[in-house]
């Protein structure tokens, strides 16, 4: 586990990770892979509960 890194930070480099693989895919559709959307998915809700809501 690492504990010294900004949860921001995290956040942002799993958000570029994600857009990489999007892009990596070369498909216009947004559920073309289910690990990406998945993934997406999982990325949404950590947004959520950094942000309180």
């Amino acid at each position: 586990m690492v504990c010294n890194d900004d949860p921001d930070r995290l956040l942002f480099d799993m958000d570029m990770s994600i857009i990489a693989l999007h892009n990596a895919d070369g498909s216009d559709e947004h559920d073309s892979d289910p690990v990406v959307s998945r993934l997406t998915g999982r990325y949404h809700n950590l947004l959520h509960v950094r942000a309180g809501t």
